[in-house]
Order: structure tokens, then C-alpha cells, then sequence
């Protein structure tokens, strides 16, 4: 059975950041590819095509970190920060990281490395609580980061006549359900469902279901509504079917979050908490009860992804990280 130990964080982290808007945007350089970002309000670390970073704000610290500083692979896909003062990173192949800046330790995970499958890449990590979840190409893993252990895999969801499998690539939690996003589509179970390792147990839903494209690419869970990001734009799923938001309609959705209240009171004429998602040339928020949009753009390098429960910081495909400052 799907397993969470403890709380279930909704989002990395809350950055004090200003009210994001043309003009309020400042780069800063790693010369790298990122590939995903995770942090607290002082720092962040940055997963990235070449290695690590880590970047403090406050006095503008940077470090990096390669194979000579305790990396085994460099083509880095995914970092998550957990309670414990742990940095987590995973890789194409596979290989998870994990480093205690306190003391400098490395440890490593090669259990999903050492599978015969070419298909293996890490594609997201999230902390929730004692738990890490991998999302990868072979599915979902929960990994027990006390006890440096895993327990549950899920490989497969849905049917044998409409079935997901791997290509996992993001998880939400909405309304009592588990909801998974794949490059095929996504699939959603009950909770408190004992069959879940039983892929028929799941509930599949693709284009023949309302979906704009069946390439899912981020998932958010907003008050009652479920929000998926695809190649072709976010759709809203409210319990009963899903409907494509108009001002996102044939965008390729790269990555999502849900911009959290207390960063500001009133953010470009929106009021948080509302949808932050990326496409490769824009930052676009959105509040869905309203319909009203902010959109950034203008950018010297294409957007990858977000770094989640925060304002609005991107990573970029060659110019490091862009975000958004107080006034």
C-alpha cells in the first residue's frame, strides 16, 4: 500500500521574494543547464546538467560541486532539500545522492542504477516526512530516508486496455486520492485503496478523457481543484472532468507550482495563492477563480523548470536562474 510517513509538504519552500513583474527580474549566471531546483528562504541548490550548485542569496555565495567533490555522475535530473538537513539528487542514469552539508558526508543510492533498464532517469524527488518519493522512468518509488530503504514501487497503473507505465514524472495529492502524471497521461487511486499495487485499481485518464495532449508534465492541487500542466496547455480537474484554462491553450507547459499566500498581498493585481507554470519563453500566473493573468517574459534563455512553493524562481537551459526581487 502507498505509504507516506508523516506530513505531507505542499511545496519546498516559502521565499520572501517581492511581487514578480517586467522589470523586477535579475539573472544570475551559472553557465549550466538547469534541470531542477529546491532551497529554504536563505539559499538554493540547483541540479543541473554539469554537476551541483549552491548559490546564498544574502552575500551571493556560490559553490559548486562535480565528481571530485563527492558527485558520481554530473547529468543531474532532480534535487529535493528534506527535514533532516539532507540534500537529495538524482540522475539520468538512475544514481541518487545523498549530502549533508553540516559535516560534508556522502551517501549514495544504486538500487534503480543498477537496473538492466535503459529507460531509468530521475525525473523529480519530494519530501514528505520521513519519505522521499522518486518519480522516474520506471515509476514510483517510496524510499524511507531514516532507514536508507525502500518499500513500495508502483511500475504500472490502469487497465491492461489503457495502461500507464513508467515515465513518471510528477505526484499531487487531491481530495483524498493519489494522482500520478506520466508522459502517457495520468493515473489516480483512492488513499485508503489496499490494491494499489494492482494496476487495475488505478483510474487512467489521456486525451480520450479531456486531456489537451497525453504528455503530463506537472501536476498542483489548488482548494478543490486539481491543476495538470501538458504539451499543449494546464487543464482544471474539478472531481467530475477536466477543462483546458484558455490563456494557456497550445502551450508546451514545462513545469508548475502554486505561487503561496503571504509573499505579498496583492502580486502584479493577482492575490495569492494562485498558479505559477512555465512554458520556455514565459512565466505565466494565473488566478483560476478569477481568470486573471500576469505574464513575464523576455528572458535570454529558455525556462526549465521552478523551483516549488516560492514566488517565482526559474531555472534557465544555459543562463543559471532567474527571479524575481522586492521592489
Amino acid at each position: 500500500m502507498f505509504r507516506i510517513r508523516g506530513l505531507i509538504i505542499v511545496g519546498m519552500v516559502h521565499l520572501i521574494l517581492g511581487c514578480p513583474a517586467v522589470g523586477q527580474w535579475k539573472t544570475f549566471t551559472s553557465k549550466r543547464s538547469i534541470r531542477a531546483l529546491a532551497g529554504d528562504s536563505s539559499a538554493l541548490w540547483a541540479a543541473t546538467g554539469g554537476g551541483v550548485f549552491f548559490y546564498k542569496f544574502s552575500n551571493g555565495m556560490f559553490k559548486e560541486f562535480s565528481t571530485a567533490d563527492g558527485l558520481h555522475t554530473i547529468n543531474l535530473s532532480a534535487v529535493a532539500v528534506d527535514g533532516f538537513g539532507h540534500v537529495w539528487f538524482g540522475a539520468e542514469n538512475g544514481f541518487i545522492h545523498r549530502y549533508t552539508p553540516a559535516t560534508g558526508e556522502w551517501q549514495y543510492v544504486t538500487d534503480i542504477a543498477q537496473i538492466q533498464n535503459p529507460q531509468k532517469a530521475i525525473n523529480r524527488l519530494i519530501v514528505s516526512g520521513d519519505s522521499l518519493i522518486i518519480l522516474s522512468d520506471l515509476g514510483v518509488s517510496i524510499f524511507s530516508i531514516s532507514s536508507m530503504q525502500f518499500s513500495d514501487t508502483y511500475t504500472r497503473f490502469g487497465p491492461d486496455t489503457n495502461q500507464l507505465s513508467g515515465s513518471v514524472v510528477d505526484l499531487a495529492f487531491f481530495q483524498g486520492k493519489i494522482c500520478v502524471a506520466t508522459r502517457s497521461g495520468i493515473a489516480m487511486i483512492q488513499t485508503t485503496n489496499t490494491l494499489q499495487q494492482d494496476p487495475r485499481s488505478w483510474q487512467v485518464f489521456n486525451h480520450l478523457q479531456g486531456l489537451p495532449s497525453d504528455n503530463v508534465t506537472a501536476l498542483a492541487a489548488l482548494g478543490d481543484t486539481l491543476y495538470a500542466g501538458t504539451s499543449a496547455g494546464v487543464v482544471r480537474y474539478d472531481g467530475t472532468g477536466w477543462t483546458t484554462l484558455p490563456v494557456t491553450s497550445g502551450l508546451n507547459i514545462l513545469d508548475m507550482s502554486i505561487y503561496p499566500a503571504g509573499i505579498c498581498s496583492s502580486c502584479g493585481g493577482l492575490t495569492p495563492p494562485f498558479l505559477v507554470c512555465i512554458a520556455t519563453d514565459r512565466i505565466v500566473f494565473l488566478d483560476p477563480a478569477t481568470n486573471q493573468t500576469n505574464i513575464t517574459s523576455g528572458f535570454a534563455s529558455p525556462l526549465t523548470c521552478l523551483m516549488r512553493g516560492t514566488g517565482g524562481i526559474a531555472g534557465t537551459a544555459s543562463t543559471g536562474i532567474v527571479t524575481g526581487l522586492q521592489n
